[in-house]
């Protein structure tokens, strides 16, 4: 498959296909995600929402981190953090993808003629096609021949596909009602009619005050929709037009004397930058381009109404040709959370003609004022569908060069979109159904981001710094060494129910490696106490978090918890092992100085050259017993979640 059907697929398929499977908590990691890239891919995106984006999917990335094995994560999973920074910097993602440039290559293989010679062949290819384009632009614009008509022609301002065709009179179809339904709702949505249509209530409202009759709003529209095409047709004849008379005033006279009765009807239409089918060729076919949407406002309401086209139709007034579609309409519309709207779309009547129709679901409406959706069978209630969104729209054809022309045919919208300016999504998974300690870990990574974006505002209006004060952060940071000691995850992830290793129910082997050792859930440490074993220390993980803050070489201390931890087990030697290696570790010796504090030293600075450690890199260890440590390296800080600093500042730095 190509990128874009992978896209698709991420974005449209994907959340359905999984809504009914796996845990909760997974699950909307999972269309956390699906949601980051459909977001990003439109085509005009707000920078406050691309910043909530950032933060939304630093901790997208670290839950995921705790549900799916270490061989999913590789480097193009972790580039996700720096895609958000690159679309405030460049532009929306359309205008720095790579498709336009394979399109390009695509050109350019197409010069080649001889094969022997690619390069020769590209050059002179090109070069030939720029004289061929330089001298015609001296030449009358004429139509080609011989050369075949681009299937997108007219696909913006409205085209019917001649396949399917074909020309009806409704006089003798007996569609006289559906006829008159559609011209009415022709003429009351084009905009030179509507001084028309607002004069016609006000005549209405008048007639019944002369009478001394009360109707309701409700009574004079449905007498509007009934008398509207009969009183407009006479009061123009009260207007002479003759050969003076403007476009505009030969144009409301042809809407005034209605359409044409004998109409042509299409299986498909191009409109928009969509091609629309009825839902009979939709059946023969391999694609789904039936299902529409539209939003329509009720004074103040704003109603987005869902459906499958049943007909296509083109009325003719004096040669201006209007498209109209009918269209069943959905009923039973439930969003049912953020991410899914469900409905019922009722079975096709046997006879279209017969169709009983209610003022609720006006069938009838512009083929220009729907978008394109589309259905999936709901996996959960077969008997509902699930609406996603439709293909975007073409941009480009029939001469739409300027940035005007691509804004009116933009993104299709949908009733989902309306969530974006909603509550941030860490507040918002901290109340769903996390486990207890991944909710704290999501709440606290919530309330730092907050904190944070204080402390930015505090930083932007505060007054710079003097001399001094910067001479003495410069000297606090040259006497800072080594590492920074960060609160452990374990103590946030495992509650006091948690197994200590292994996908078994029991406590697992304290020195195997089978079932009971690898691949549990951290169990928070417990507090010291002197009748602990050697052994009870060493079923137990413990994680830790380092921050290399100047040179990587050199002796490291290692925390103080790590040392309350082994509670008087004083290794002589660790085992590092880099997370994605199994086979390579690096043997390092461990001081200590009789005050409880431990020391990395020989070996440490050849596990930081191999690995290529930096200043302001992180590091993540994770003790497992038997002297082995697990390390991960981060190049950035954002990839994993900011705990908050509880330890004291003095215990941070090295000796």
């Amino acid at each position: 498959m190509k990128s874009h059907d992978c896209h698709v697929l991420m974005t449209q398929i994907l959340p359905v296909a999984i809504r009914g499977i796996m845990d909760a908590h997974v699950r909307e990691t999972l269309f956390g995600l699906c949601n980051f890239f459909d977001v990003i891919s439109r085509k005009s995106v707000g920078v406050r929402q691309l910043r909530r984006l950032q933060e939304e999917i630093v901790v997208i990335l670290c839950e995921l981190e705790m549900y799916f094995p270490p061989a999913f994560f590789d480097v193009m999973v972790h580039l996700l953090v720096h895609i958000v920074e690159d679309i405030i910097q460049l532009g929306p993602t359309f205008l720095h993808s790579m498709m336009p440039f394979e399109r390009m290559n695509g050109v350019i293989k197409g010069y080649v003629r001889n094969r022997a010679r690619p390069d020769g062949s590209i050059a002179k290819g090109f070069l030939t096609e720029e004289c061929i384009s330089f001298c015609t632009s001296y030449l009358e614009i004429e139509n080609p021949v011989g050369l075949p008509v681009n299937r997108h022609l007219g696909k913006l301002a409205g085209w019917g596909h001649r396949e399917g065709s074909r020309e009806m009179h409704v006089d003798f179809k007996g569609r006289i009602a559906d006829f008159e339904r559609a011209n009415l709702v022709a003429l009351q949505h084009i905009d030179v009619v509507d001084p028309w249509v607002v004069e016609h209530k006000t005549f209405i409202a008048t007639t019944y005050n002369d009478q001394g009759q009360q109707r309701t709003d409700r009574d004079i529209i449905k007498e509007h929709n009934s008398t509207f095409t009969r009183w407009f047709k006479d009061k123009m004849l009260t207007y002479p037009i003759d050969e003076d008379s403007s476009a505009e005033e030969k144009l409301i006279f042809a809407l005034s004397q209605g359409a044409e009765h004998n109409l042509m009807t299409f299986q498909a239409y191009d409109i928009n930058g969509y091609t629309f089918y009825t839902e009979e060729k939709d059946m023969k076919s391999d694609y789904q381009n039936s299902g529409v949407t539209m939003e329509s406002y009720t004074g103040d309401i704003k109603q987005r109404y869902y459906g499958k086209i049943e007909e296509i139709w083109e009325l003719s007034y004096a040669g201006e040709n209007v498209p109209m579609f009918r269209v069943r309409w959905a009923k039973n519309v439930v969003k049912e959370d953020r991410h899914f709207t469900t409905m019922v779309i009722p079975e096709a009547k046997s006879k279209t003609a017969g169709a009983k129709v209610t003022a609720k679901y006006e069938p009838w409406v512009l083929a220009s004022q729907v978008d394109q959706c589309f259905f999936i069978t709901d996996p959960q209630k077969p008997s509902r569908v699930v609406v996603r969104r439709g293909k975007r729209s073409i941009i480009g054809m029939d001469g739409a060069a300027n940035e005007l022309d691509f804004d009116q045919y933009g993104d299709p919208k949908m009733e989902d979109d309306d969530d974006d300016d909603e509550e941030p999504y860490t507040t918002r998974r901290s109340r769903t159904t996390l486990p207890k300690g991944l909710a704290l870990v999501v709440a606290r990574r919530a309330a730092l981001t907050s904190t944070r974006t204080l402390e930015q505002q505090l930083e932007k209006h505060a007054a710079p710094p003097s001399t001094a004060d910067a001479a003495a952060e410069d000297r606090r940071r040259t006497c800072r060494q080594g590492s920074t000691e960060l609160p452990i995850i374990a103590e946030m992830m495992a509650g006091p129910g948690g197994r200590r290793g292994g996908r078994g129910r029991g406590p697992g082997r304290p020195r195997g490696r089978g079932r009971g050792r690898r691949g549990g859930a951290a169990r928070a440490p417990r507090s010291p106490s002197p009748a602990s074993s050697s052994s009870s220390h060493e079923e137990r993980c413990f994680e830790f978090l380092l921050r290399i803050d100047d040179d990587p070489l050199g002796i490291k201390r290692l925390p103080d918890k790590f040392a309350e931890f082994v509670d008087g087990v004083e290794p002589a030697h660790l085992q590092l092992r880099e997370a994605s290696c199994n086979f390579c570790r690096w043997p390092v010796e461990v001081l200590f100085d009789g005050q409880g504090k431990m020391y990395l030293h020989t070996g440490w600075d050849k596990f930081a050259r191999d690995l290529h450690l930096e200043p302001g890199c992180q590091l993540t260890f994770l003790y497992e017993g038997d002297g082995e440590m697990i390390v991960k390296v981060f190049d950035d800080t954002a990839c994993r979640v900011h705990y908050p600093h509880t330890g004291e500042s003095g215990s941070d730095t090295d000796s």
